[in-house]
């Protein structure tokens, strides 16, 4: 009953939001800050408190099991809630790496979510990684989605140069990537930020953002994120100026939230959040 009259809430808080609405980038938090949320509590919260959707993370039968989840969840199914992005970190030598990936199509594509692909694979050769990706392309244009490639530290693809490289190379139409704030810094972009964005205007379909410490302060190889993935409201970079680089480059996508390991309440933590997003894309 519970959940029913905050399902109804949230359902007017969505309409009243709607009919006053001004245009912006939509604003998604990551689903793996939410170890201690059921699916419905988290998508029910998170859309309360104002954010457009949420990434989906998927990597596993457990995974796959929770964005089935999302995926049915009526604010989800209804389209007044997005999943942005299905974050898919694979190992390509994994014999299952195809197999899920057309699980989360087939789930997915009514709601058009792109699978958002980490190559985890750092010292495999070009080919191998620019053969997997076109099999995925190729896989989910038989579904009409989209395939957004994932930069991350201590993979493959490090930073949005690369995977420019590798969409240069796979050639398909349905590839593109994502600005991640937290994996450009670890990269050495933190003096270049301009440049990296201007150069990948033209690939980018997401963007996300994190706190993070002052340059010259990363741990590139850590497995210890504290570096490049904090509270905003804490943060010793200037997240507004990351942000700013966007707006001034057009760039019109989902802007997605970092919450890795929160470090305080859930829900206090992402209703702040959602207020610093709004107020940094509204000035």
């Amino acid at each position: 009953m519970h959940s029913l009259k905050r399902l109804a809430s949230v359902l007017f808080s969505l309409i009243a939001t709607a009919m006053h609405a001004t245009p912006q980038n939509p604003i998604f938090a990551m689903s793996y800050g939410f170890s201690d949320h059921s699916i419905a509590e988290r998508i029910e919260f998170l859309a309360e408190v104002g954010y457009n959707g949420i990434g989906g993370f998927v990597h596993n039968k457990k995974t796959l099991e929770e964005f089935r989840q999302t995926i049915q969840h009526p604010l989800v199914a209804s389209g007044q809630f997005r999943v942005y992005g299905v974050y898919m970190p694979l190992n390509l030598e994994r014999d299952d790496a195809l197999p899920i990936v057309q699980s989360v199509l087939e789930l997915g594509h009514s709601q058009n979510a792109p699978i958002w692909l980490a190559l985890q694979n750092p010292n495999v050769t070009e080919e191998a990684t620019v053969n997997f990706t076109q099999a995925v392309c190729d896989l989910a244009a038989k579904f009409d989605t989209e395939v957004i490639l994932y930069p991350h530290d201590r993979h493959y693809i490090l930073d949005v140069e690369d995977s420019i490289t590798i969409i240069k190379k796979v050639a398909r139409p349905n590839l593109y990537t994502s600005l991640q704030l937290p994996h450009e810094l670890r990269a050495g972009n933190a003096h270049r930020l301009s440049e990296v964005v201007e150069l990948a205007s033209p690939y980018s379909k997401l963007a996300t953002v994190s706190g993070a410490n002052l340059p010259g302060n990363y741990t590139p190889g850590s497995r210890d994120w504290s570096d490049v993935v904090q509270d905003l409201a804490t943060s010793q970079y200037d997240v507004e100026s990351w942000i700013q680089l966007l707006k001034d480059s057009n760039y019109s996508g989902p802007l997605g939230y970092n919450n890795w390991k929160i470090p305080e309440d859930t829900e206090e933590h992402h209703r702040k959040t959602i207020g610093l997003l709004n107020l940094y894309l509204s000035r």
